[in-house]
Parts: structure tokens; C-alpha cells; sequence
């Protein structure tokens, strides 16, 4: 679980691709996946509100929140990686999926399309292309967890927007026309 939860936090989707697909093997709950990746965005925004407010040292940090050191200690290598409303977006969205989980939705395909909407918004910011979490969440619903087709739909998006950040209108435009060429 710690592989996936690190890939994660680390934005790297083919480590958290496969670190997901060897805890399916070995019959993981995806809903203890799930949780457990919830538990890492929740550390995360802890530490950083933490380090906010002035409480730098681990062993601090990890005494307030009740946490091991060592994970605190990786918490604070990365949350400089995220903003606040970053992280508080993930969290929003990490609750949508248990919803869907815990309410009839195919789990695999839950935790398979988290992971990579979670991935993604760092691919496409390391191609300098600005893409809204919402656009993120429709582009891999609509495409699935293949981060190769991913990454194809995301320079003919970014294409299509013109060097503006790509939205969720821009990607129902898209579906749309795929869905036209299908039909033709």
C-alpha cells in the first residue's frame, strides 16, 4: 500500500498504476486502498497547515498529529509539491469516489480513474499545459486509467484550447466530437 500511497503523493502514474494493480492481485479492499490514500492527502494537509503555522520539526509535527515520524518526515519532503486548495480539491474528490464506491459504483474502475486524475494534473503542468481539476476528472472518465491515451487527449486538448487552460467545456467538446466520428 505504501508504494502506491508514495507514487501518489509523488505524482508518478505508472509507479501508482502498477503498485495499484499488485494490491489487486493480492486481494487488497479497495476500499482500504482507498482509505489509505485518503489517510496520505489527509497527512498532507495536516503537515503543510502545521508548517504554516510555524511548527517545522517532525518529531513536533508528528506528536500533534498522532502520526509515526517516518511518515510525517516523507509528508513534509512533499507537501511543497501541493497548495492548499490543491490538496483540498483531492480530498473533495477522494470523497466523490467513496460515495460512488460505497453506492453501487464498480470500484476497480473508481480507484483506476482516481489514480490517474491524480497523476495527470502534474503531467500536464510538466508540459506546461493548465488544465482545471474538473477538466482532469471528465478526460479520465471519458478516456479511462490508460495514461498513454491520456497523455494523446491531453496535446490534442491543449491543441484545441490555444495555450488557455483547458476546461471541463473543452473536454465535452471533445467527447462530443469523438462521439460524432463514431457515429459517421
Amino acid at each position: 500500500i505504501w508504494n502506491l500511497t508514495d507514487a501518489l503523493a509523488l505524482r508518478q502514474p505508472a509507479q501508482a498504476m502498477r503498485a495499484l494493480r499488485d494490491l489487486r492481485r493480492n486481494d487488497q479492499n479497495p476500499i482500504y486502498i482507498l482509505s489509505m490514500i485518503a489517510r496520505q492527502y489527509r497527512m498532507l494537509i495536516e503537515v503543510k497547515s502545521l508548517l504554516a503555522a510555524g511548527v517545522g520539526d517532525p518529531y513536533d509535527i508528528a506528536k500533534q498529529l498522532g502520526y509515526a515520524a517516518y511518515p510525517v518526515q516523507k509528508a513534509l519532503q512533499w507537501s511543497h509539491q501541493y497548495s492548499f486548495a490543491e490538496l483540498e480539491a483531492i480530498l473533495e474528490r477522494l470523497l466523490e469516489v467513496d460515495m460512488a464506491m460505497k453506492t453501487g459504483a464498480d470500484q476497480d474502475t473508481e480507484l483506476d480513474v482516481l489514480t490517474a486524475e491524480l497523476c495527470l494534473q502534474r503531467r500536464a503542468r510538466q508540459r506546461g499545459i493548465a488544465i482545471d481539476g474538473g477538466a482532469v476528472a471528465l478526460l479520465c472518465n471519458f478516456v479511462g486509467p490508460n495514461l498513454r491515451q491520456l497523455d494523446n487527449e491531453l496535446e490534442k486538448l491543449s491543441l484545441y484550447a490555444g495555450g488557455r487552460p483547458i476546461t471541463q467545456q473543452d473536454v465535452r467538446t471533445m467527447v462530443a466530437d469523438a462521439s460524432e466520428e463514431m457515429i459517421w
